[in-house]
C-alpha cells in the first residue's frame, strides 16, 4: 500500500481538488517494477531477532551509562550545582537549536524531492 500511494501522497498538496481514481490499471502501472522483481527481500519485513538486536543495540548502552552514573554518584557524592548550571545554560539551548535545525533540514529535503 505504501508503494502504491507514495507518489499520490507526495504530490497531494499540488493536486488540491483533483480526483484520483485508483483502479486496476493504476495499480498495475505503479507496481509493475515490483511485481516483476523476483528479489523482494527489500520489501520483506525484518525478523523478531533483528528487531530485538536493533533495540538492544540502542537501549543497552543507555542503561549501562545510567548505571555507571548511579554507582558513581552513590560512591563519590559529587556536587551537581555546576553540572546543572552548565546543562541549563549551554547544553539545553544547544539541544533545542540542534533539533530545530534538523527539522528545517528534513523539511527542505522533502520539498527538494
Amino acid at each position: 500500500m505504501e508503494r502504491l500511494l507514495d507518489d499520490v501522497s507526495f504530490h497531494a498538496a499540488r493536486r488540491t481538488g483533483d480526483t484520483i481514481t485508483i483502479d486496476a490499471e493504476f495499480v498495475d502501472a505503479t507496481l509493475a517494477g515490483i511485481a516483476g522483481d523476483d528479489n523482494l527481500s527489500a520489501l520483506h519485513p525484518v525478523t523478531r531477532s533483528e528487531v530485538f538486536e536493533r533495540i538492544l543495540g540502542i537501549i543497552l548502552p543507555v542503561f549501562v551509562i545510567v548505571l555507571v552514573g548511579y554507582f558513581y554518584a552513590r560512591r563519590v557524592k559529587p556536587d551537581m550545582a555546576a553540572v546543572n548550571q552548565i546543562s541549563m545554560t549551554i547544553l539545553a539551548p544547544a539541544l533545542i537549536f540542534l533539533g530545530a535545525g534538523e527539522q528545517g533540514l528534513q523539511h527542505r529535503r522533502k520539498r527538494a524531492r
